[in-house]
């Protein structure tokens, strides 16, 4: 979770010092993020961006493997010394 502004310009030393629901407000960014149902992978022809109309369900069978497309929005973020970034798949 990222300050989308300078944390030298806020009353707080932390993120850890906005309260839970605080948090949830636009000043506040979690970062890029792309999230798709495997059996809504049906894509229309991707332009730049793929996109997904979401008309047919399509189950996987266990086991089986899927290449899934997703997309995820490009973004830039400043990082201060000793701040750190993490990537969840």
């Amino acid at each position: 979770m990222h300050l989308n502004f300078p944390f030298h310009a806020t009353p707080i030393k932390s993120i850890d010092e906005i309260s839970e629901k605080d948090q949830a407000c636009l000043n506040l960014h979690l970062g890029s993020f792309g999230i798709l149902r495997a059996s809504h992978r049906e894509i229309d022809p991707p332009t730049q961006f793929p996109f997904y109309p979401h008309k047919t369900e399509e189950k996987i069978p266990l086991g089986t493997l899927v290449k899934l497309d997703i997309g995820i929005w490009a973004m830039g973020v400043d990082f201060d010394e000793a701040e750190t970034i993490s990537i969840k798949i």
